[in-house]
């Protein structure tokens, strides 16, 4: 093989590597996208965050494949599609069941909270008004799931 070339067994190093600093992010409202993304650059900054306002965009994308997420932030009250539905999409999916997918929304009804998790969310965070509580969730979360999840 020439200089330049990837084998086959390089080309999917390079694939693993990318989905393990990839973040997909669905969520309509920019003010807290923008925010989500602030918390990655500042606690995460390898990390690419892809994101998606409606949920039927990101399916389509996350069934098209590479690279694999290493988490999911999905907000509930999408445009469309609900976040709910896209959840329960996504982990029927073999390929993305072991995703990390974590409900990022205003909702604190208990409903809303049993649905997510009956459709195996791996996380409910309700998103507070307040942006310093706001902050700290979101780097709580992915202090978490990015720096400690590993192998769950």
């Amino acid at each position: 093989m020439g200089p330049g070339v990837l084998s086959y067994s390089s080309l999917n190093a390079v694939v693993e590597r990318a989905s393990q600093r990839h973040v997909l992010l669905v969520e309509d409202n920019d003010e807290h996208a923008e925010l989500v993304e602030f918390m990655m650059e500042q606690t995460h900054p390898e990390l690419v965050l892809e994101r998606f306002g409606e949920a039927e965009l990101a399916l389509r994308r996350l069934k098209e494949g590479s690279p694999t997420p290493r988490l999911i932030l999905l907000d509930l009250k999408l445009p469309g599609m609900s976040g709910l539905d896209l959840l329960a999409a996504i982990k029927s999916e073999p390929s993305l069941r072991s995703t990390p997918a974590v409900m990022l929304t205003t909702s604190n009804s208990a409903r809303d909270r049993a649905c997510a998790f009956e459709n195996h969310a791996n996380a409910y965070l309700v998103k507070p008004m307040d942006f310093l509580e706001f902050k700290a969730r979101i780097e709580a979360t992915l202090r978490f799931w990015l720096d400690h999840a590993d192998g769950l």
